[in-house]
């Protein structure tokens, strides 16, 4: 075998050939099929390369890699193509399906895609794919024997004629780019086997416990959840959207499956809290991270799960996404809560400007070093030399995170904020750059400024200067044309939930952007039509223009946004709304009519009777395959 993470999969699969690997409703994998599976996807992927596609001068640089792009949806066959991928010696690269064509198109043009991997049921890659070959992830199932060209080599050769001294990647991740494209960043395989496997890893992954999985494939920490439990001998269990969002159907979950360990970012934990403190009851292990915690919430989850075992971690994409990690008890601790000491190989560095580093207590800006280290952003030298540079004290190197943090005299990590304008959304970083370089790009506006705002509903805001044939046009009509445009480009969670057309950008007598004299985006005076149910949706997306007859999802609305509204109906009418409503196109319409259903049938129709029944809500003007019903 080529790497540490190939040597240790391999003995987990064969100590372990019996054990699920993957689970869900419609398919189990064991150790043992994952392998022989892996190994047939590994041939394919092989195969792909010795017909030409691979061609090149080697070894190849950070900036010459091949990648195999993934383009389908979280899956049983998504965890084959994984492990295929490494076995082959080629990083994957996840693409999201819900990203825009341009988007995608600009991603597949900054790197050197060989191959896609796409579901064959409805993707198309014919907008961006260009004359990349595609391989579908049925074809990676098939029956007929397919001899494995990798297995009949020496990987260790292979893989050294292929990188030189560049330690073999295993996957790019997509981060935020400040010049209006994603920057892609290679990671390498043995960074994951370093931090995270044995007793030295996350709690929660020791064999064969069952770890939930559920996360966007394009989010670093759904990477990780893969590996960290293939890894270690645990079991995936396959989880959709609807359930990960919705706290009554994810409490059924993780019963029905004996589900021990989750991850996810804290807006995600914090939302489904919002809806059922107890809804984590069931867990051993819940880590979060990405965000800073709200320590009124965290200890509102721990005294309605007693005895759960809560990890509070922080990391990079850049860095093989932990780099520091500890578990959290009550009582909390006065002051900001510490997301804990270095994890696994990693190493955390406090400096000042000129990388000097600085004691316990003083706030500079924190570096990661260790074997997780990225190895560099692809087709970007010059952000690689910006980011990737060398510690001071070993001389290895390691990543600027721009994070501003102090260690405390026990080693623990404390984080203060960011030393320039990224923030994060949904547990993804989110740079306010990229946004305003696709606002720019229109040619109806002339200046913009991008801002955050926090608050119960975080929105990105978006301050325009309109010109040409959009001047003096109705703001609320730009904003919407506006808006739209932007969807083409970016994907859901960047675009701006608030367009603000000013006059001009304000700026102080040092040149930057006045804050204080930009306009707060309009408190909204909620509707009267459809009631209370409506203003909760045009308060959740800042806008007074949604009515009970638009769709959510093309209004702004997020995955995310809608978790919060659930837990705003389980608040204000002791009801549980299923996720699945939200995607219907005339959304507050069948929410309100699901919850005067549900509450005129009793107060079981929150969700929370067993034996619950199911009546039907008709007469609603839906088609039959809309037909909803409600639980009492």
């Amino acid at each position: 075998m080529a790497t540490d993470l190939l040597r240790r999969f391999t003995e987990v699969a064969r100590s372990n050939p019996g054990v699920p690997a993957v689970m869900g409703p419609d398919l189990c994998l064991s150790f043992s099929d994952l392998d022989l599976l892996s190994d047939r996807a590994a041939a394919i992927f092989t195969r792909a390369g010795d017909a030409g596609i691979l061609q090149g001068e080697m070894p190849y640089s950070i900036d010459t890699l091949p990648v195999i792009g993934f383009y389908h949806c979280r899956s049983a066959r998504h965890v084959v193509a994984a492990v295929g991928a490494a076995k082959a010696g080629i990083p994957y690269m996840p693409l999201g399906c819900d990203w825009p064509d341009n988007r995608l198109k600009a991603v597949r043009g900054n790197c050197r895609m060989c191959l896609l991997v796409c579901d064959k049921e409805g993707m198309s890659v014919s907008g961006w794919g260009g004359e990349t070959p595609v391989v579908y992830t049925n074809d990676l199932f098939g029956a007929e024997k397919v001899v494995s060209a990798w297995s009949r080599v020496e990987m260790r050769d292979v893989m050294r004629a292929r990188y030189g001294d560049m330690p073999p990647p295993l996957y790019v991740i997509h981060t935020s780019g400040s010049t209006g494209t994603p920057k892609g960043v290679a990671l390498p395989h043995d960074g994951i086997c370093a931090n995270f496997v044995g007793s030295r890893g996350m709690p929660g992954f020791s064999a064969g416990k069952r770890v939930l999985y559920g996360g966007a494939l394009t989010f670093d920490l759904s990477i990780i959840e893969l590996w960290i439990s293939l890894l270690n001998g645990c079991t995936l269990v396959l989880t959709p959207e609807e359930t990960l969002l919705d706290a009554h159907s994810l409490k059924m979950h993780l019963k029905k499956w004996e589900i021990n360990t989750a991850a996810m970012p804290v807006s995600v934990m914090s939302a489904l809290a919002a809806q059922d403190e107890s809804v984590f009851s069931g867990l051993e292990v819940l880590i979060f991270g990405g965000e800073l915690p709200n320590k009124g919430r965290i200890e509102k989850i721990m005294r309605a799960c007693p005895g759960i075992v809560m990890n509070n971690s922080y990391g990079a994409a850049e860095t093989c996404a932990v780099a520091a990690a500890g578990n959290i008890s009550l009582p909390l601790p006065e002051g900001p809560l510490a997301v804990g000491k270095p994890f696994g190989d990693a190493e955390l560095l406090v400096v000042d400007d000129d990388l000097a580093p600085l004691p316990a207590g003083q706030v500079g800006e924190l570096l990661i070093g260790g074997p997780g280290v990225g190895l560099g952003y692809i087709n970007d030298p010059e952000r690689t030399a910006r980011c990737f540079v060398i510690d001071p004290r070993s001389g290895k190197r390691c990543y600027r995170t721009g994070d501003m943090a102090y260690l405390q005299p026990d080693g623990r990590l404390v984080l203060v904020g960011r030393r320039d304008a990224q923030f994060k959304i949904g547990g993804k970083r989110v740079d306010p750059d990229e946004i305003s370089s696709a606002v720019m790009r229109q040619p109806c506006v002339s200046n913009v400024h991008v801002a955050f705002v926090r608050g119960d509903y975080p929105t990105i805001v978006a301050y325009v200067v309109a010109h040409g044939s959009a001047f003096g046009m109705e703001p609320g009509i730009f904003a919407e044309n506006l808006r739209k445009a932007l969807a083409e480009e970016l994907p859901a969670h960047l675009v701006p939930g608030h367009i603000l057309v000013v006059e001009s950008i304000p700026l102080t007598a040092h040149g930057k952007v006045d804050q204080k004299r930009l306009p707060a985006p309009p408190a909204v005076k909620p509707s009267s039509s459809g009631g209370d149910v409506c203003a909760a949706f045009q308060a959740v997306l800042r806008s007074e223009a949604f009515s009970e007859n638009d769709a959510f999802f093309d209004h702004g609305g997020t995955s995310l946004l809608a978790a919060q509204l659930i837990a705003v109906f389980r608040s204000v009418f002791q009801v549980a709304v299923p996720f699945r409503l939200f995607s219907h196109p005339r959304t507050a319409y069948v929410v309100r009519l699901f919850i005067e259903n549900a509450r005129m049938n009793g107060p079981a129709a929150a969700g929370s009777g067993a034996g619950a029944r199911l009546l039907p809500v008709r007469g609603t003007g839906l088609n039959a395959q809309d037909e909803l019903t409600v639980k009492i």
